[in-house]
């Protein structure tokens, strides 16, 4: 008598799109990175970020607001535009409904509102920093020291990957970055960029 042939689950789209973003995520974070530096007009650069996120931001029912002042610095251009996307997909992510929220936050009733504010630096060694700002559910305290920890997620569909990306890039261009929130309260993701890598010691604490 003929055995009965295996039964295969045949992958969903999603489940399939949730794979591929796994593995290009830990492909860049695995990679070495040489920088290619150039000088880069933020200014630009965040518009068009901010313009091609229109979509997401619309789907998340928010909206980004561009805030501050945006000096032009020598920095991978690429690497830049790719940490603050993942900065911006966090906030964006951080929209839940009303009640607890994924990382232990409450959202907050009213406009949902994300922020990305340039403040150049005024002291030595110069540069700037870009803040991401939402008003969303936050991040439980208990969370946060893992914040930036390589496959650490609160979300469903979190790859655990795109804060530790960022991490990178702000480490690699001799900056910094770093986490502020408050359940039910917002979060704030402020990063410094030096005004060209190899320079004088990073400003204090964010």
């Amino acid at each position: 008598m003929a055995g009965t042939p295996p039964s295969h689950r045949v992958s969903t789209p999603s489940e399939v799109e949730g794979i591929e973003k796994v593995v290009t995520d830990f492909l860049r974070y695995a990679r070495p990175v040489s920088l290619d530096l150039a000088e880069v007009d933020l200014r630009e650069m965040v518009e068009t970020l901010v313009r091609d996120m229109s979509e997401e931001a619309a789907t998340a029912g928010a909206e980004i607001e561009i805030q501050g002042t945006f000096p032009r610095i020598v920095a991978d251009e690429a690497l830049i535009r790719q940490a603050l996307r993942n900065l911006l997909v966090n906030a964006l992510e951080s929209f839940v409904p009303a009640g607890p929220g994924p990382a232990g936050g409450t959202q907050r009733a009213g406009t949902r509102r994300v922020i990305l504010r340039g403040i150049p630096e005024t002291g030595a060694p110069g540069g700037v920093r870009l803040l991401v700002e939402d008003n969303g559910a936050g991040i439980a305290s208990e969370d946060l020291p893992h914040i930036f920890t390589p496959f650490f997620t609160t979300k469903e569909r979190g790859t655990g990957l795109g804060l530790a990306l960022a991490q990178k890039t702000a480490v690699v261009h001799d900056g910094q970055i770093e986490v502020r929130s408050q359940p039910g309260e917002g979060t704030v993701f402020p990063l410094y960029l030096p005004p060209r890598p190899g320079g004088p010691t990073p400003p204090g604490p964010l």
